[in-house]
C-alpha cells in the first residue's frame, strides 16, 4: 500500500445504493465494491502475529497492558488493513475519487472528491455502531465532473418541455423567529440539513421539469442580540427568498390573539399559518412543503428510482384540477375513489397524519388554487374557532365520524383512479404510519392536539372538513406505479425529526449532557441527535461558519458520549435510534 497517512474516522455519509453507469465521472461521492476476503487470509494472519509491538499498538483496536495486541485484535487490524488496500485500488480506477473511507467491519468503501480530514466522523448509523473507519487521501487532484446522463423523458414530458409548458414544482419551507424576544443563532442552523436535501432533490427532478427552491422568510424585527442570525442565503444560495403576505400574517395573528385571550393555545406561534401562503402560489403546478426538521432526501435513497417514481406520480395527481390542467398542458381526469366516480371530491392536498394530529403539515404536497387561498383568508378573518368545536365550529372530532365523507381516510392510488380507502400494507416498524382513528385528536376527542388551533387544525378543516380536497401519501408501494419484483418499499421517503423527546431539537444544544442522559434515561434523544448531526455537512459561505462550528461541536460531543455506541431502549423495549420515516411515494 502507498505510504499515505491514515486517519481515524470517515468523511461523510453517502448512499449505499448501487450507482448508475458513469457515476465516477459525474458525481462527487459514492460507494465502491470491496472484494471478498481470500481464503489464504488465515495463513497471512498467522504470519503477521509476529509483528512488532509498536506497529500493533498503532494498528490494533484493543491494546494489552504490556503494549502488545492479542490475536483477536490482530485479526481485526489485518482485516482493516486489507480492506483499506482494496479500497485504495478501487479508488484509483475511479477518476473523481480523491479520498476513501473504509471499514472492514461494516464492509463499506466510500469515495469522495473532497474531504475535511480535520473533522472526520465516527457514527455512520445505528446499524453500524462501533465500526472502525480509516480515511486515506489517494490523489492530489481530480478532473471536473461530467454532465449527468439521465434516461430520456417520456414523450409527453418532452413535448411539454419543448413548447415551454414544462411542469413547475417548488420545494418550499418556512422560517420565522422563535417565540421569544432574543432568538438564539442556533435556531437558524436548522437550514443546513434541509438545504442539503432540497438541493439533491432539485438536481434529481430538474430537466425536463422546472424545479425551484423557495424559503418564506419572516425576518427578525428589533434584533437585540450580539450576533444576528444569518439569512437563509447563507445556507441556500440557490434558493429564492420570498416575503410573507401581510394580509395573511395579520389575519393569523388577530385570530389567534383572540384565542389566547380565551386561554386556547396548542403550542405553536401564529406565524406557522403562513404555510397557507403556498396554497395561493399558482405560478407553480405543485408545491412540496417541507419543515426545516425534515431530511427531505436521505443518503439511503436511490436517485434513479426516486426520479422514476416522481415522473409517474406528479403528472397523475396534477390531472385533478392543477394549474397545469387549466393551462391545457395535461388532460383533465375525473377523480375516482376506490374505482367509483367522485365528482364532488378533488385533490389539493396530500399529506400524512401523526400520533397526535390528523394532518401533519411538516411534509405535504399542495396543488395551488388562488380561489381556495382567498377563501382561507376570509376564514381566518372571521376566525370561527373555539376549544370545544374547533375550526369552523364543526364539533368534537369523534362527532365527525357520523359524516363518513370527512374522516374516511383515503390514500393516493393510481390503481384506483385517484384514491383508495383500503388500509395500506406497510411495515410499521420501518415507516411511520398512523390511522386517523388512532391519533390523539380522536382518542382524546378534543381540539387540543398539537397545533390544532394553528396550522395543523386549519389545514385539516380547509382540506378535509370544509372541502373534500385532501388525501394521504400511500406507504403501500404495491398501489404505486413502477414497482418491480424487488421494489417492496416507496422510492421516496423522508426522515422527520419531529417532537422533542428531551425538550429541544438537535441543533439547540448539548441535551445529552444532562443528568438524565448520563443515567441513560433520555438516550432516545441522543440517538435522534446523533442521527441528525452525522448527516450535516459543512458549507462554503463564510456567513454560515458559526453554524458549521456549532454543529460540528455538537456532533463530536454526541459521538464521545458513553451511550453513543449503544443507545438504550425506550419504555416499550424498542431501540429508538432513528427518527420516523414518512413515506411519500
Amino acid at each position: 500500500m502507498p505510504n499515505a497517512t491514515q486517519h481515524r474516522g470517515f468523511c461523510a455519509l453517502v448512499t449505499e445504493t448501487p450507482a448508475p453507469l458513469g457515476a465516477c465521472e459525474s458525481r462527487s461521492e459514492g460507494i465502491l465494491t470491496l472484494p471478498k476476503q481470500p481464503r489464504a487470509m488465515a495463513s497471512r494472519l498467522a504470519r503477521h502475529l509476529a509483528l512488532s509491538k509498536r506497529r500493533m499498538h498503532r494498528a490494533g483496536r484493543r491494546v494489552l497492558e504490556d503494549g502488545g495486541c492479542d490475536d483477536q485484535c490482530t485479526q481485526r487490524a489485518l482485516r482493516q488493513q486489507s480492506a483499506t488496500e482494496a479500497c485504495v485500488a478501487a479508488c484509483e480506477a475511479c477518476s473523481r475519487c480523491r479520498y476513501i473511507s473504509v471499514s472492514a467491519e461494516a464492509n463499506v468503501c466510500a469515495w469522495y472528491s473532497d474531504c475535511d480530514v480535520g473533522d472526520l466522523r465516527s457514527w455512520w448509523g445505528p446499524r453500524r455502531v462501533g465500526a472502525e473507519w480509516t480515511t486515506v487521501k489517494v490523489r492530489e487532484s481530480i478532473p471536473p465532473p461530467a454532465a449527468r446522463r439521465w434516461s430520456a423523458p417520456p414523450p409527453a414530458e418532452a413535448s411539454r418541455a419543448s413548447n415551454g409548458s414544462a411542469l413547475r414544482l417548488a420545494i418550499a419551507t418556512l422560517s420565522y423567529p422563535p417565540p421569544r424576544s432574543l432568538p438564539a443563532p442556533q435556531e437558524h442552523c436548522a437550514f443546513r440539513l434541509w438545504c442539503q436535501g432540497a438541493r439533491r432533490l432539485q438536481q434529481a427532478l430538474s430537466g425536463p421539469w422546472v424545479v425551484s427552491v423557495l424559503i418564506l422568510w419572516l425576518p427578525v424585527r428589533g434584533w437585540g442580540g450580539l450576533i444576528p442570525p444569518p439569512r437563509p442565503a447563507a445556507f441556500c444560495s440557490f434558493a429564492q427568498v420570498i416575503e410573507p403576505d401581510q394580509r395573511l400574517l395579520q389575519a393569523a395573528r388577530s385570530c389567534l390573539a383572540q384565542q389566547r385571550r380565551r386561554r386556547y393555545q396548542t403550542g405553536m406561534p401564529p406565524e406557522v399559518l403562513l404555510k397557507w401562503q403556498f396554497v395561493g402560489m399558482t405560478e407553480y403546478d405543485a408545491v412540496l412543503f417541507v419543515d426545516q426538521d425534515v431530511d427531505l432526501m436521505p443518503v439511503e435513497i436511490c436517485e434513479v428510482e426516486l426520479r422514476t417514481r416522481w415522473r409517474a406520480m406528479l403528472p397523475f395527481v396534477l390531472r385533478f384540477g392543477s394549474p397545469a390542467t387549466r393551462r391545457g398542458a395535461l388532460p383533465p381526469q375525473v377523480y375516482h375513489i376506490d374505482g367509483a366516480r367522485a365528482p364532488r371530491a378533488g385533490l389539493k392536498f396530500i399529506g400524512a397524519s401523526d400520533g397526535s394530529s390528523p394532518v401533519n403539515t411538516g411534509l405535504m404536497l399542495l396543488l395551488p388554487s388562488l380561489r381556495l387561498y382567498r377563501e382561507g383568508l376570509r376564514v381566518l378573518a372571521s376566525c370561527p374557532l373555539n376549544v370545544s368545536h374547533g375550526w369552523g365550529l364543526v364539533g368534537p372530532p369523534r362527532a365527525l365520524l357520523e359524516a363518513p365523507r370527512y374522516l374516511k381516510q383515503r390514500y393516493v392510488s393510481p390503481a384506483a383512479g385517484g384514491a383508495t380507502t383500503l388500509r395500506p400494507r406497510v411495515d410499521e416498524a420501518y415507516f411511520w404510519f398512523t390511522h386517523i382513528n388512532t391519533t390523539g385528536a380522536m382518542t382524546n376527542n378534543w381540539w387540543r392536539y398539537v397545533a390544532a388551533a394553528e396550522d395543523q387544525g386549519f389545514f385539516w378543516y380547509m382540506m378535509f372538513l370544509r372541502h373534500d380536497f385532501g388525501a394521504y401519501f400511500n406507504p403501500d408501494a404495491s398501489q404505486l406505479p413502477g414497482n418491480g419484483p424487488r421494489r417492496k418499499q416507496p422510492a421516496h421517503w423522508a426522515f422527520h425529526y419531529f417532537g422533542t423527546v428531551a425538550g429541544a431539537k438537535a441543533w439547540n444544544g448539548r441535551l445529552w449532557d444532562s443528568e438524565e442522559h448520563r443515567k441513560g434515561q433520555a438516550s432516545p434523544r441522543l440517538g435522534y441527535n446523533l442521527h441528525y448531526l452525522s448527516r450535516v455537512r459543512p458549507h462554503l459561505p463564510s456567513e454560515s461558519a458559526a453554524c458549521d462550528g456549532e454543529m460540528a461541536g455538537l456532533r463530536r460531543s454526541a459521538e464521545a458520549h458513553p451511550l453513543a455506541r449503544g443507545v438504550l431502549p425506550d419504555r416499550r423495549g424498542h431501540t429508538r435510534r432513528e427518527p420516523p420515516r414518512f413515506a411519500i411515494w
